[in-house]
């Protein structure tokens, strides 16, 4: 049998070999978990997804579910270091901290509350770097998921307390122009140059903040046009990432952004490609207090967690875990195993509350 937090590490680099990039397999990464719940003596229902598998594993009475996702970002280049390398504790690897080494945490903390008699639940998705199709699967077939207690959302936030966390649309603004002879500029109208004009009076009109800690931010990732040198385009696209508040709406960002780009008087269009409704914890007093206590008052994350989606069905819900966030998504990312085994007490202590 197992001893789930004396192989920890063996189970993290297990985990750190066995690659989940989105555009991978899963297969690999799933064979590494499910043995362990099955060891634990959980219910294990494993949801194929189209090929982006979601593992719910529960006990009976279920007082906390732990959530984690076992998918990656793309390895990327510019590493250092060899995936499961070691060096002054550091355990280097795509996915070591987002999030394999906090569900290692998940895995030790349901080993010690079973143990004490706690029921608990756990939430192993994939997806959730891209579409998040893995918990979207999980909240529409467990929808027994409302009656547990309190809902851990255990992505790395340095053991400090998250209660909300911004919503996210992505769009294209899509300027339209006229086709003509780049020695002609008076015969068309070339949609790069209303574009990058409306973009600037976009970025200037005062919606969006310069940091994370401002209720709306933009990012503008993509800005593409033409296709001949000596042609004037006559389409260009702009495509911005912007994060708002629980006190906003994508609509309402959405409402602002066509203003300001009706003012500019260009023939554009706007597309969007993706929203993430901002989440907000309602947690009870008997919870928050001594959370609050134990990590901190409850602030919030400018980034989206699948708390967005388990939010919608249980409002009592939070993230909270090990690790520093702005390792994350870089190269040499790492974790430590002292970080692991803090992730899994202070998970422990959580789901404590509710039994």
């Amino acid at each position: 049998m197992v001893n789930i937090r004396n192989d920890a590490e063996g189970i993290f680099k297990q985990m750190l070999l066995a690659e989940s990039e989105p555009d991978m397999p899963k297969d690999k990464i799933l064979n590494v978990v499910l043995p362990i719940l099955e060891d634990l003596g959980m219910r294990v229902t494993i949801h194929d997804n189209d090929g982006n598998p979601a593992i719910y594993a529960t006990t009976a009475d279920p007082r906390a579910l732990l959530s984690g996702h076992l998918d990656t970002v793309k390895m990327g280049s510019g590493w250092n270091y060899s995936q499961t390398e070691e060096v002054d504790e550091k355990i280097y690897g795509r996915g070591a901290l987002d999030m394999k080494g906090p569900c290692v945490s998940m895995l030790i903390a349901a080993e010690q509350l079973i143990s004490e008699g706690i029921g608990v639940a756990l939430a192993f998705t994939t997806d959730e770097e891209v579409g998040m199709a893995g918990a979207k699967v999980m909240a529409a077939q467990h929808p027994e998921i409302s009656d547990i207690p309190l809902i851990i959302i255990c992505e790395p936030t340095d053991l400090k307390l998250m209660v909300e966390e911004k919503g996210l649309v992505q769009f294209k603004i899509i300027a339209h122009g006229i086709n003509a002879h780049g020695s002609m500029p008076e015969e068309g109208r070339n949609a790069i140059t209303d574009l990058t004009y409306a973009v600037n009076e976009l970025m200037s009109s005062g919606i969006f903040g310069k940091t994370g800690k401002d209720p709306v931010t933009a990012n503008l990732g993509i800005f593409q046009g033409g296709t001949l040198i000596n042609m004037i385009p006559d389409r260009a696209e702009a495509e911005f990432d912007v994060r708002y508040s629980p006190d906003n709406t994508g609509q309402g960002v959405l409402d602002d952004v066509k203003k300001a780009l009706d003012s500019t008087g260009i023939d554009y269009e706007i597309e969007v490609t993706r929203e993430i409704r901002a989440a907000r914890s309602e947690l009870e007093p008997k919870y928050l207090e001594p959370l609050e206590e134990m990590f901190g008052s409850g602030e919030s994350v400018p980034y989206a967690t699948e708390m967005a989606v388990f939010c919608e069905l249980n409002p009592r819900v939070f993230i909270m875990g090990a690790g520093e966030t702005t390792r994350a998504h870089k190269p040499d990312e790492f974790m430590t195993m002292d970080e692991i085994i803090e992730g899994a007490e202070a998970i422990i202590k959580c789901a404590r509350l509710a039994k």
